[in-house]
């Protein structure tokens, strides 16, 4: 979940989202990196949260934690490169 949500400005700059986290028909699936697996957009965890304004929330929230990314030394995630190659590479 934390390389989709830092990849978001990506993924709207490939066309995969809208500026809202909305998926774009035309992109349904995506895939974050070579060897990852597709990832259907509908199925982003903003994407599944109750109503439109819920899920527009959520999707901000997310997007502050992105920008607070350009300030910080390093991140902590519950993971490690051999189980997650690809996500790390």
């Amino acid at each position: 979940m934390l390389a989709t949500i830092m990849s978001i400005t990506e993924l709207i700059s490939r066309g995969v989202l809208d500026a809202h986290g909305t998926p774009i028909p035309e992109h349904e699936t995506f895939q974050l990196g070579l060897g990852m697996p597709f990832i259907d957009a509908a199925h982003l965890i903003w994407n599944l949260i109750g109503d439109e304004r819920s899920r527009e929330t959520v999707f901000n929230y997310f997007l502050s934690n992105i920008r607070v990314l350009d300030v910080v030394d390093f991140i902590i995630c519950n993971s490690f490169k051999e189980l997650e190659e690809p996500t790390f590479g």
